[in-house]
């Protein structure tokens, strides 16, 4: 993980304008924060099992603005091979009073419209906590987030109907909810329902985003399959009050026209606040956050209007806290904008952060406009 935040830090001092470049730096960071914890977890053969997955996926894409509403109508259907690794210490139930899985994930989607929304290739980091395991019939929760390949994007000659993607190489997050069946000390069958989100943040433009709920089926085999011992629970104060800040930047792109060039500039940022337990891994959070979007400077040149390119906003969050990830969901609201550029009176930022140490921790975040996706970032911040 520190090889990861080297890089980019890196990142950030060295910038390059080339597009493809900025791709590259940003998957080889996103590789590097997959491989760490997962060389870490697998120190220990004795103390894990070891999980292989394969899955299917058939779902639906919500179309989001009218003019999606054509081309949204299709039916995206999956495969998905998973490798994950589940600690058995009282040190990893310790953090969240619960077993969990982190794995990586392979998963390709066909949205059912080869010609103009093709193929999307996955690889995916994710952590999975078990909400029961004594029984048969359990339940687990997943979040994660990876890159993703596709082969067909907007193209303004060949594809202008694709503006759900111009990136061939993009981000995605979701979440899942699985029931699992064991059916012998090896095997597991489940059923889960799951929330897509593919995306290139805001680094290319059109960037709406594509938002897929699938349905997928599937078996688990467990290589060592080890008994799951219920450890004493570690008691959490709840009312225990903890605060956080993070720095975050991000590249945007204001979008070339008839009269304009295509122009990229940084987004820079920091946010702070508290957060509150209210359970073993829950917790409810409030804070500031303040950024400029230089981008948005771009934009009111090209109006020629006079606009600061400041943002302040007031956010009220949930916290899903499982071992060393940290899933959290913001609503924001929009204290000072530039009026003229901004509509919207809130957004919605999703993070999912790592804990590095006692008081580091690294992710990457998701700002959107309701199902409408305008950036990610990269961050870093502290816990106190």
């Amino acid at each position: 993980m520190l090889r990861a935040l080297s890089i980019f830090m890196l990142d950030n001092v060295i910038c390059s304008g080339k597009l493809l470049i900025s791709y590259k730096k940003q998957l080889i960071l996103l590789t590097l924060c997959i491989v760490d914890p997962l060389y870490a977890t697998a120190q220990n053969e004795q103390s894990s099992s070891t999980l292989l997955g394969l899955k299917t996926h058939y779902g639906f894409i919500i179309p989001h603005s009218r003019e999606l509403a054509t081309i949204a109508d299709s039916y995206p259907w999956g495969l998905q091979l998973d490798w994950s690794k589940l600690s058995l210490t009282q040190k990893a139930w310790n953090q969240c009073n619960c077993y969990s899985k982190v794995g990586l994930s392979f998963t390709y989607f066909n949205f059912g419209n080869p010609a103009l929304l093709g193929n999307a290739y996955n690889l995916i980091l994710y952590g999975e906590p078990y909400l029961t395991f004594q029984k048969d019939l359990f339940f687990t929760f997943r979040t994660g987030i990876g890159a993703t390949y596709l082969d067909q994007v907007y193209d303004e000659v060949t594809n202008p109907q694709n503006t759900f993607f111009s990136s061939p190489i993009s981000f995605i997050v979701f979440l899942n909810f699985a029931i699992n069946y064991k059916i012998s000390p090896e095997w597991y069958l489940n059923l889960t329902i799951h929330y897509n989100h593919i995306s290139n943040g805001g680094i290319k433009q059109p960037n709406k985003g594509m938002n897929f709920p699938t349905i997928g089926l599937g078996l688990d085999y467990k290589i060592n399959p080890l008994p799951l011992k219920k450890w004493d629970k570690v008691e959490v104060r709840k009312g225990a009050i903890q605060g956080y800040g993070r720095l975050f930047a991000t590249r945007k792109t204001a979008t070339a026209t008839d009269e304009f060039t295509e122009e990229k500039r940084w987004l820079l940022g920091i946010a702070g606040g508290a957060k509150i337990m209210i359970a073993n891994f829950n917790a409810l959070s409030t804070g500031v956050e303040f950024f400029r979007d230089n981008s948005l400077s771009v934009e009111a040149r090209r109006r020629e209007i006079d606009e600061d390119p400041h943002v302040l906003g007031w956010s009220v969050g949930h916290h899903f806290i499982f071992g060393k990830f940290n899933f959290n969901q913001q609503m924001i609201y929009y204290v000072y904008k530039p009026s003229s550029l901004i509509s919207q009176k809130f957004y919605q930022r999703y993070e999912l952060a790592y804990q590095l140490n006692e008081f580091l921790v690294a992710g990457i975040s998701l700002k959107a406009h309701a199902q409408v996706a305008d950036n990610f970032d990269l961050r870093l911040g502290v816990i106190f």
